[in-house]
């Protein structure tokens, strides 16, 4: 059994309305424009059947539980969309915990994917820092730990400082996060040409959060759909 087998699937459930596909989201896309922020709000994700899976495999679509598949894909987003955030999820513990991420590490063994080859290509995926190296988050943790207490919606958030993020695909993701922070942060000290709203980089992150939320109703008919994962101001 995986470590990460839960990595995506009812993540999916609740980022769909900001999805541009229309074959994931046939409802149309709401994220233009976010709440008159001046920004759009697009996800990606990849697919599973059944959604409510345990043992989910890789699944098919974007970004799925795949090395190479999920690298190539970000790097393809990253390029054509030019963000000026990002924050990667994967679901985490089978409870109402809501989970944080400190750091993140440039591993050089990682757990089996699914489809040959089964580890990073290249291992480790950067060469800008040595192997097992740690990247910090620099999400405000405390202030989305708060803004989810305060919600009230019985859910356990925290901050995890001791270890990485479970060496498979949710730590490969919240890698990239920070490794893309720090090639964007990089190119600003050099005076490379931005896109307008790169300084908000410093949102680019990744966290847990638990099974149990999704499944729980009392818990999200506090909150609209798409709402419940911007309880703070990422912009």
């Amino acid at each position: 059994m995986r470590p990460d087998r839960n990595i995506f699937p009812y993540k999916a459930v609740r980022i769909t309305c900001i999805s541009t596909n229309p074959l994931l989201n046939p409802e149309g896309w709401i994220g233009e424009n976010w709440e008159e922020s001046g920004y759009d709000i697009i996800s990606y994700f990849p697919s599973f059947l059944p959604p409510d899976c345990m043992n989910c495999g890789q699944g098919n679509g974007d970004f799925e539980v795949d090395y190479q598949d999920f690298s190539e894909d970000w790097w393809n987003v990253v390029d054509t969309i030019n963000p000026a955030a990002i924050i990667t999820f994967s679901r985490g513990f089978m409870d109402n915990s809501w989970e944080l991420e400190w750091q993140y590490f440039n591993s050089i063994n990682w757990v089996p994917d699914y489809t040959p080859p089964y580890q990073p290509t290249p291992t480790p995926p950067d060469s800008l820092i040595p192997f097992n190296t740690a990247r910090y988050s620099s999400l405000p943790m405390d202030s989305i730990v708060n803004a989810i207490q305060y919600a009230n919606l019985g859910l356990n958030p925290y901050i995890d400082y001791t270890s990485g993020a479970g060496n498979f695909l949710s730590e490969f993701a919240g890698y990239h996060g920070v490794w893309y922070k720090a090639i964007m942060d990089l190119d600003s000290c050099y005076g490379a040409k931005k896109p307008m709203g790169y300084h908000f980089l410093q949102i680019l992150d990744y966290f847990h959060y638990s099974f149990q939320f999704h499944r729980n109703e009392d818990q999200q008919k506090y909150l609209p759909p798409c709402h419940y994962m911007m309880l703070w101001d990422v912009i």
